[in-house]
């Protein structure tokens, strides 16, 4: 799942996708021949709705991200039939670890959770510290 963490966080920077509509992101929506992302829909709470500017949109992969969500199609496939369920379409592309096999997406507040959380362990290695079980302490060799 590390690798979908990667996709979901690479898709919002170079892609301008929102958090919503990255969660709300169905397998159908992504066109991997013309190379374009189809957000629709967006999520919020619980419930699906339109996307904040109530406007279709599509986005364009760029160089970098063109193979991206090819390569997450096929993980999701490989895991959702691993499980034994049909892969479709309508499977979420970014799913929470209660589901497992697609058929709900993660929740918005889970993705900037674990963005928040991972910004600071990279911050709080960067400037030196050990990210213990429940807190960050010094290097024992800065310790007097």
């Amino acid at each position: 799942m590390a690798d979908d963490w990667g996709t979901l966080v690479r898709l919002a920077m170079t892609a301008c996708m929102r958090r919503g509509e990255l969660v709300r992101l169905r397998l159908s929506r992504i066109d991997l021949d013309a190379q374009v992302i189809d957000p629709r829909r967006s999520w919020v709470g619980v419930r699906e709705k339109g996307t904040k500017t109530r406007q279709n949109r599509r986005i364009v992969l760029g160089t970098e991200t063109v193979g991206l969500p090819g390569q997450h199609e096929s993980r999701v496939t490989s895991r959702v039939e691993s499980i034994g369920v049909a892969c479709t379409d309508d499977l979420f592309a970014f799913c929470g670890g209660k589901t497992p096999d697609h058929s709900e997406p993660c929740s918005p507040n889970a993705v900037t959770q674990r963005f928040f959380e991972e910004r600071l362990e990279g911050l709080l290695d960067l400037l030196g510290f050990r990210v213990g079980a429940t807190v960050a302490t010094l290097p024992m060799e800065s310790v007097p």
